[in-house]
């Protein structure tokens, strides 16, 4: 496999050929616990999460724990399609948020304060999706490159990158291109790759 859709079919195939919904969810419950767990997570004054989607690790445990241990919390809202060079921004999120239905269905904070990982000593914790991982941290997300895009505006120091991902999505290696950003951490049922 050469292209990025052929390694995005196969983890979709594996969803689809293995664990089932059951399983998918304990695993779930694990990486999530796994997380919450992490010096990443107790350390981070702000996290910047994602609203999963059906067949992610569920973040929501994550953003209701971080908003109870007073941490600050943003999630990302579209502000340009792929068409008009696939922009989002991260707005704070709190328990009276409010959220519209954005791209790909995806739920998105409906107005709030604009954050950025450029915020002056701030510890900063981003929780990013992803189809398929490696064993070098390389990342395939679903084809937008909005993460990409977003993070390649920052000093990659000033913050830490997370990925929760089943086993069956990652990969020995997977093709990637210089702008594609790698990730910090994957967190898996089975183990830390760091």
């Amino acid at each position: 496999m050469q292209d990025k859709n052929s390694f995005r079919k196969v983890v979709k195939d594996r969803r689809g050929n293995g664990l089932t919904a059951n399983e998918d969810g304990i695993n779930a419950e694990i990486i999530v616990n796994r997380y919450l767990d992490s010096e990443y997570f107790k350390k981070a004054d702000i996290i910047f999460a994602y609203s999963s989607m059906k067949d992610e690790i569920p973040t929501e445990r994550i953003i209701q724990t971080a908003l109870k241990s007073g941490k600050r919390v943003a999630l990302p809202k579209v502000i340009s399609p792929v068409s008009d060079g696939a922009m989002m921004e991260f707005l704070l999120v709190d328990g009276d948020t409010l959220y519209d239905r954005g791209v790909y269905g995806i739920m998105e904070p409906g107005c709030g304060e604009r954050v950025s990982p450029a915020l002056g000593t701030k510890r900063i914790e981003i929780l990013i999706p992803g189809l398929c991982f490696d064993l070098e941290k390389n990342r395939i997300g679903y084809g937008g490159g909005y993460y990409d895009r977003y993070l390649a505006q920052f000093d990659r120091k000033r913050f830490h990158v997370t990925a929760l991902a089943y086993e069956y999505q990652i990969f020995e290696a997977v093709p990637a291109k210089e702008y594609d950003g790698k990730v910090d951490l994957v967190i898996t049922e089975n183990r830390w790759i760091d």
